[in-house]
């Protein structure tokens, strides 16, 4: 790492605010139990993923510099159409609203899901069964973010409510106001059952074409190098809860040998594509695990 981290990590003026970090056995991952309600968690199948919302992905695949209407279209198409599928419509200008319903519904946006669960996270980061790649587990520390929003940037808002939101949120839909480059928070007031089985919320960039891991060292004053060549340190009982106090961001990687074994764990624990998405789609994938555990159906 850039300023070597203590080995012990017992002395706070040492903890770095971005940290990896290494399990080598399934146990391991009970050392993140101390990074409690204050963090949020997200799973990625691949460690050299970045953190990068639907929309950011779509424009750098499309190469299309013109994007200065793209997330307004987008939400207006889908609000003159959604009266067809959906019977209570969110308020025309809860625009928050209308992307959670994008998302969940497989459209680009701006919204990055996260889980205030580490163990759902953490079976986000393992669910698919791929042995080529090591896996990873961010965790944001969202009291902090909340801390650096209000002393640093003076932005101050319930997480829930939209007209607040929207003063510090950039929609392009003629209101001309500046805005700051931030990562925010927030959650629909209304959640549907996949959001709530999934203990999900949302971390969103202030613009669309703001990259979100930009967004982000920007809202900590993090130097915009500070994902760039760290070394990961194992966890242990040692450091796990002084990390948890002091890091603004970890991430977790997770190497692809423990995969099947930390799917039995979390099976075990009720976490699985049945629970977390509890409807027809959640209980025919389910099936795929039943086929491959142990090379049989366990039923």
């Amino acid at each position: 790492m850039k300023s070597e981290l203590k080995r012990e990590c017992k002395n706070e003026k040492h903890i770095e605010k971005y940290i990896e970090l290494n399990i080598t056995k399934t146990e391991d991952i009970h050392y993140l139990c101390c990074f409690g309600e204050n963090w949020l968690f997200r799973g990625q199948n691949n460690k050299d993923w970045k953190l990068k919302t639907s929309i950011e992905r779509e424009i750098e695949k499309s190469g299309n510099n013109d994007t200065t209407y793209l997330e307004r279209n987008l939400i207006s198409y889908f609000q003159r159409q959604a009266h067809s599928f959906i019977d209570n419509l969110p308020e025309e200008r809860n625009y928050i609203a209308w992307l959670s319903y994008i998302q969940h519904h497989g459209g680009v946006t701006r919204l990055l899901d996260f889980s205030r669960s580490m163990y759902i996270g953490l079976y986000f980061a393992v669910r698919k069964l791929d042995f080529s790649s090591d896996s990873a587990l961010w965790g944001i520390n969202y009291g902090k973010l909340w801390e650096c929003l209000s002393d640093f940037h003076q932005i101050n808002y319930t997480s829930s409510n939209y007209v607040e939101f929207n003063k510090y949120t950039f929609w392009n839909f003629g209101d001309g106001r500046s805005f700051k480059e931030v990562i925010l928070h927030f959650e629909p007031h209304f959640m549907n059952k996949r959001m709530s089985a999934q203990q999900g919320t949302f971390l969103i960039p202030s613009h669309y074409i703001i990259p979100f891991e930009e967004a982000l060292l920007k809202t900590f004053q993090m130097d915009l190098s500070t994902f760039e060549g760290n070394k990961p340190i194992q966890i242990d009982s040692n450091n796990s809860y002084a990390i948890s106090q002091n890091a603004n961001i970890i991430k977790v990687i997770i190497p692809s040998y423990l995969r099947k074994e930390i799917l039995h764990l979390l099976n075990k624990m009720n976490i699985n594509e049945k629970t977390l998405f509890p409807d027809m789609d959640g209980l025919a994938k389910y099936l795929n695990y039943k086929m491959y555990e142990k090379g049989d159906f366990v039923w």
